[in-house]
């Protein structure tokens, strides 16, 4: 501890140690400690936006979308008009493949191009 002109003893609040809660858990790997994921709507409206971003290349032939069952469903009910609009607009087949491994939030978009080769995205 530093002592001042006057005398007086210096001290901070930042913690020098770590906590004992930091010390003894882990993360929360579906939320990143944040406490909070996102809705299946969220989830959903990002995936659109990447999945037109993929389809606006021409050399892509095919969509397939591995997420979670939650979201799979949330998209079949609520984004159906909206895929199949991408699909028809694209010319395009997209696919949604549920995986009962994947977190609410996880997803992996896989862009199929003509010459076989696939391109994955987060």
């Amino acid at each position: 501890l530093r002592m001042s002109r006057f005398g007086l003893i210096e001290m901070t609040r930042q913690r020098i140690r770590p906590t004992k809660r930091a010390g003894s858990h882990e993360l929360c790997a579906a939320c990143d400690g944040t406490g909070y994921i996102k809705s299946n709507a969220s989830v959903s409206i990002d995936l659109i936006r990447k999945i037109r971003a993929g389809l606006a290349e021409n050399n892509v032939q095919r969509v397939e979308i591995k997420l979670a069952p939650a979201t799979c469903t949330h998209m079949q009910n609520t984004r159906r008009v909206t895929l199949s609009e991408l699909e028809k607009s694209s010319g395009k087949p997209i696919r949604l493949i549920p995986d009962p491994l994947f977190s609410s939030e996880q997803t992996q978009i896989t862009f199929y191009r003509k010459d076989g080769k696939a391109t994955k995205s987060k």
